[in-house]
């Protein structure tokens, strides 16, 4: 669709705050360095799409070189004309490679049932429908959370994003119901993410630094997998956070 970006190729830092950090840092940031863009705080819905026996994030959590998402997402309060994405994610060697397609429900009802749709990017439908063939995946977990997102004053390229209230579910599997869901982490932590195409600013570093905001390797449907998911399978437990030898939290990748 016009005026929608398609591909992505960007480094992703992510961080896990209190929410005292996060309102501090919130001030900080907006204090000359970054703005709040248009749409404010909004909720986010997810619909991830895996095995029945979770291989997908399985494989994620063990922190391989090369890992790949398939999700559907929809941004605010779902309505009529609400676009729809179908979102492919990889990352490799740190790098995130994302290809989407944003559709009204009813053309991504048809895509998803493996028809080719007019007026988007045909290769990139290739794409997606080519791995959603070439691997047994459905729909398993439906994550949403509250988000609050910033571009540079500077470079408009870098963005950051907090998130809060994560929360999932498996049932009413569509993004089209209730955001309703059990949390995901019972302290409620909020989840900065700072999405890079270029180096990060020096102000930046300074600012976390000032805040003890150190970098993490949290994935939210990772963490929900490891807290929740994988107790229902007997050989799997739960993963313990611990720091590595650059004194970075460790969590599900």
């Amino acid at each position: 669709m016009a005026g929608v970006q398609c591909s992505f190729e960007r480094v992703e830092k992510k961080f896990v705050l209190t929410h005292a950090q996060a309102e501090a840092l919130m001030r900080d940031l907006t204090a000359g360095y970054m703005a709040v863009d248009q749409y404010g705080q909004h909720t986010i819905r997810n619909l991830y799409y895996d095995t029945d026996d979770y291989a997908l994030i399985s494989r994620s959590i063990q922190r391989p070189k090369y890992k790949v998402k398939f999700r559907l997402r929809a941004y605010g309060t779902p309505i009529e004309d609400t676009l729809i994405f179908a979102e492919l994610k990889k990352k490799y060697s740190g790098v995130v490679y994302k290809r989407r397609i944003a559709v009204s429900p009813d053309d991504m009802r048809r895509f998803l049932r493996g028809e080719t749709l007019d007026g988007e990017n045909p290769q990139i439908q290739r794409e997606l429908h080519r791995y959603l063939s070439e691997h047994p995946i459905r729909p398993k977990v439906f994550l949403a959370y509250e988000r609050v997102a910033l571009y540079g004053l500077e470079d408009p390229e870098l963005r950051v994003t907090l998130d809060t209230h994560l929360r999932y579910r498996t049932t009413r599997l569509d993004c089209f119901t209730d955001d309703a869901g059990e949390l995901i982490c019972p302290d409620d932590p909020v989840i900065l993410e700072v999405k890079l195409a270029n180096a990060a600013p020096l102000w930046l570093a300074r600012l976390l630094s000032r805040h003890k905001i150190y970098m993490s390797s949290f994935s939210k449907y990772g963490t929900c997998y490891l807290n929740h998911l994988a107790r229902r399978k007997p050989d799997i437990r739960p993963m313990a956070h611990k720091r590595n030898n650059e004194g970075e939290i460790e969590h599900a990748s």
